[in-house]
């Protein structure tokens, strides 16, 4: 028998620090006691319970690693948490949680966390916003790399962000805010939070919030161009749809005391200033103005101003508005052209016996007509452009040399040196540009009708030549590609599907996409290579959400259908018979064979939403009463075993003669029996007088060198029904939480029955097993090693203790 096992699972809890730190600096400050600290936490209202931490800081305002945490009291976000001590009186409160969107009346999808830099020795409330948020990271910058005090850092800080979005920055401090008082302040509260928790999608709020965050840090203003414009956009949509009145809807049914708030003026400062419009007052009355900002979807469009508010002009008041004073007095001829005086960029012909203002390009190149259809015109800048349907379209000189030609053959290919010396195919009564497939491989073209057809061929080895980067979501791609072959390889076989490029979640840079070679103003029709999935269920209809199907040239590979495509199942969706998709969040499964409960969660990364099984704390949670003392004891199921979620204590030893002089509390105080359960001797815990009473010898015997090689159950000082694991269920335990659980040993774990680190380094418990006559197997949880954002992160390990040593129990229920 190995003297030490060694498990190395990494395991993760929460562990609540019960610290001595307070004052202003960790260092010279008196330590501050019993504190309550209570406020509102808000964007919209945080719902109850958020969790609300308070973090120490020192005097770099870093994190001591000394913390309090509570849960916000109600759904108004109301909180209040008791600090026993702190050495200084700086601290990071941090809330987290899911609240009620004010744009959409809806829980949020996400939870979202806030910050707020404290002074605990204020007096007066901490609330925690959006104004909070975005100042802490810019206040402890001022803090520490510009050697500011607190508070005027603070103020700084708060005031660059409310001078950004166009709100008055004299202001009281962010953390005494709330929405829920009457006033500008409250006013521009609500605007901000209300800009912060727009639904954009594939846009986390708690993500953006964070980055903007980040942004203002350095340099106290916000830059990232694209997600302002994205902000801007969102809201410009909503005035113009509803000027606002469902979110002010949404505020009077969750605020139904207070007077709404008129926080539109402050959002619509805000896209205007994006959009480059000068607030509107009277003098600009009428005048009209077009959105500048080139990442906004409606740049270029004209506003009007109106009393007091920008709004999108219509063509009528935009013709009137530029239309040249003489123009309507000069004569002309069809297809005459003018440039406007006013506007430059605007231009207008003459159609059918009258001026109309048109396309710019009908100024350059001359008027699109029926009687010029097809026509290709060179423009400025080394432009081609085509006329069609009465529109210029861009082209290009290589669309105009293959305009020139003449009809072909079906199939028919041709080479022209003006396109890169790029192939031809005539196809379906017209010349297109030809992939490797049509000039080297000879496949039947790839169309709408072939979309989704496998076909085996020879590899081919191929470099791609593409001109023009362009970005779109932070993804590159390349405008236009030409895909060489560098040698078709004939010994080697692989499989290509005909598919087209409308699906916008594809990733244009995927290694797979080398041989896209040709991409027009529609879809793009192309021959690529095909995954294992796509062979494997080739002709499969997709079934309901979720269901698993078999492969049909692999029968032991499981796909399943999701958001109405294949993919490859996972081991564990295998082991639930349930795929988790969209379609079954929030579903409940017992995985089969256990007792455990699973939940189809999700999590959100970057611009993806993952999908996946987790094992449900809420669902397999549970209690149990120990008869001999009423105890009541929290219990969980963790796969095919019941656990006590909390350390026994049990201490009446006339009912239990093991336990006498065999048991004690840390530091001999009952209270901490109450709060972390009771130490026992390996004796006590598998009740040496019960065996003894049988004959056999157990605890700690100096004269024996044999073990008392116990049963495969013992009850021990366990309640009817229980007994105490042995060394293989821990390992059991370990290896099924690792396997099936996002965040292992959470759920049994979490905050219960553990220790604060002033007392020891790590946590043991007994197991039934004992090594020899003086020692016995014990299960130690060290938790020093990994600590980070407060999570402590510990290693389990099996290993031998004296018997006479006192470790903890956890009971687990017969099976």
């Amino acid at each position: 028998m190995k003297i030490t096992a060694i498990l190395s699972i990494l395991l993760s809890f929460f562990i609540i620090s019960c610290g001595d730190d307070s004052g202003s600096s960790a260092g010279d400050s008196e330590t501050i006691t019993n504190k309550t600290i209570s406020g509102v936490v808000q964007i919209g209202p945080f719902e109850k319970g958020a969790t609300i931490a308070v973090y120490e800081l020192d005097e770099k305002f870093e994190q001591t690693g000394r913390n309090y945490e509570t849960e916000v009291e109600n759904d108004l976000g109301e909180y209040s948490v008791d600090v026993k001590e702190l050495k200084s009186q700086h601290a990071l409160l941090k809330a987290s949680g899911y609240y009620r969107n004010l744009t959409t009346n809806k829980q949020s999808m996400n939870k979202i966390t806030l910050y707020a830099i404290v002074n605990i020795l204020d007096d007066g409330g901490f609330n925690v916003n959006v104004l909070t948020h975005l100042a802490y990271k810019r206040t402890i910058y001022l803090i520490t790399q510009k050697k500011m005090h607190l508070e005027e850092a603070r103020k700084q800080a708060e005031s660059e962000i409310l001078k950004f979005f166009g709100m008055d920055d004299n202001f009281k401090e962010a953390g005494k805010l709330d929405i829920l008082e009457k006033g500008n302040q409250s006013e521009a509260l609500f605007a901000l939070s209300i800009l912060m928790q727009c639904e954009i999608p594939k846009n986390n709020t708690s993500k953006r919030l964070e980055l903007i965050a980040t942004d203002f840090e350095e340099d106290g203003t916000w830059d990232d161009e694209k997600t302002k414009a994205l902000v801007a956009d969102y809201f410009y949509e909503l005035f113009e749809k509803t000027r606002y009145s469902n979110i002010q809807d949404n505020i009077a049914n969750l605020y139904p005391s207070i007077d709404i708030p008129s926080f539109d003026k402050y959002i619509n400062r805000f896209w205007w200033n994006i959009y480059g419009l000068k607030d509107c007052i009277e003098k600009r009355k009428n005048e009209i103005a077009p959105n500048k900002n080139s990442n906004s979807d409606f740049v270029k469009k004209q506003f009007i101003c109106r009393p007091g508010i920008w709004r999108a002009a219509s063509d009528k008041e935009i013709s009137k508005y530029y239309w040249p004073d003489n123009l309507d007095s000069i004569k002309g001829k069809e297809g005459d052209t003018y440039i406007g005086k006013n506007d430059t960029t605007i231009c207008y012909v003459y159609r059918n016996n009258s001026w109309e203002k048109s396309d710019p390009i009908h100024c350059i190149v001359g008027l699109c007509t029926e009687k010029n259809q097809d026509v290709i015109q060179k423009g400025t800048a080394e432009e081609w452009y085509k006329c069609n349907n009465l529109k210029w379209e861009k082209s290009d000189e290589c669309t105009y040399t293959i305009s020139k030609w003449k009809d072909g053959k079906e199939w028919e290919i041709r080479h022209e040196k003006k396109c890169n010396d790029q192939c031809y195919v005539y196809d379906n009564g017209q010349w297109r540009l030809g992939n490797v497939f049509d000039c080297n491989l000879g496949f039947a073209v790839c169309t709408p009708k072939r979309t989704g057809t496998i076909q085996e061929a020879p590899v081919l080895n191929t470099k791609m030549d593409c001109d023009e980067e362009l970005h779109f979501n932070e993804k590159s791609y390349y405008s236009t590609c030409i895909t060489e072959i560098i040698s078709i390889d004939t010994t080697q076989k692989t499989f290509y599907i005909c598919r087209d490029d409308s699906n916008h979640n594809f990733d244009l840079m995927h290694a797979e996409l080398k041989y896209l070679t040709y991409k027009t103003g529609g879809l793009t029709y192309f021959w690529d290579i095909a995954s294992d999935t796509e062979i494997n269920t080739e002709g499969l209809s997709c079934p309901e959400e979720g269901k698993l199907v078999s492969g049909i040239k692999n029968s032991q590979k499981q796909y399943l259908c999701d958001r109405g495509s294949f993919r490859e199942a996972k081991e564990i969706e295998i082991a639930v018979g349930l795929g988790c998709t969209p379609h079954t969040y929030g579903k409940f499964e017992i995985l089969k064979g256990t007792k455990s409960y699973l939940m189809c969660d999700s999590l959100f990364e970057g611009d993806t939403t993952y999908f996946y099984w987790d094992v449900s704390p809420e669902k397999n949670q549970g209690t149990m009463t120990d008869p001999r003392d009423n105890t009541i004891y929290k219990t969980i199921n963790i796969g095919t075993q019941t656990w006590m979620a909390e350390n026994l204590n049990f201490a009446d030893s006339t009912k239990f003669p093991s336990i006498l002089n065999r048991n004690s509390c840390e530091e001999d105080t009952l209270d901490n029996c109450e709060i972390y359960g009771r130490l026992y001797t390996w004796s006590a815990a598998i009740d040496s007088v019960y065996w003894s009473n049988k004959g056999i010898t157990c605890g700690y015997t100096p004269e024996k060198d044999s073990s008392c090689e116990l049963s495969e159950t013992v009850q021990g000082i366990c309640p009817k029904d229980w007994h105490i694991p042995s060394v293989k269920e821990w390992d059991t335990l370990y290896e099924w939480m690792t396997k099936y659980s996002m965040n292992p040993y959470m759920s049994i774990f979490e905050n219960v029955g553990f220790l604060p680190q002033e007392f020891y380094n790590e946590i043991i418990f007994w197991a039934f097993n004992d090594f020899d006559s003086q020692n016995a197997y014990e299960i130690t949880t060290d938790y020093t090693k990994y600590i980070k954002d407060g999570v402590k992160y510990a290693k389990g390990y099996s290993g031998t203790s004296p018997k006479n040593n006192q470790h903890y129990i956890r009971c687990v229920k017969n099976d």
